[in-house]
């Protein structure tokens, strides 16, 4: 797994790295209009092929390894806070505080030691069903 020199960042790429489903994710950022200018921002041009016209990540088995690495090399700690995570119409995961309190469903997700190592004290919480 990819890891960057961002504490936070890390827990984001490892939750989207443990999801064994296709995904699509809603990260609540701290991007303004202007950071999704392509002309002017070159994170908003390195992730624009991976957001659909919501500006939610749509995350498959094919683009998942490219996604994570760009997210790696262009993001930082300050890019986002919470994150939720569908399958379908299906809420799958949500994280609060920057992946510090989260909500897996069991299914969708395998952390391995190394995520759980990435995760340290984060708080993951297991439930087959997840409400906002």
């Amino acid at each position: 797994m990819i890891k960057t020199e961002f504490e936070y960042l890390n827990k984001l790429i490892a939750i989207l790295d443990s999801c064994k489903v296709d995904m699509v994710v809603n990260l609540s950022s701290t991007w303004v209009e202007e950071d999704y200018d392509v002309t002017k921002s070159i994170k908003a041009l390195k992730i624009k092929p991976f957001l659909d016209s919501d500006r939610n990540l749509v995350i498959n088995k094919d683009n998942k390894p490219e996604l994570i690495k760009t997210i790696a090399t262009f993001f930082d700690d300050s890019d986002y806070y919470h994150y939720k995570i569908f399958s379908g119409a299906k809420v799958i995961g949500l994280g609060y505080d920057s992946c510090e309190i989260n909500f897996l469903h069991p299914d969708y997700f395998h952390l391995t030691e190394g995520h759980l190592e990435i995760m340290d004290n984060s708080e993951i919480i297991y439930s087959e069903e997840i409400k906002e």
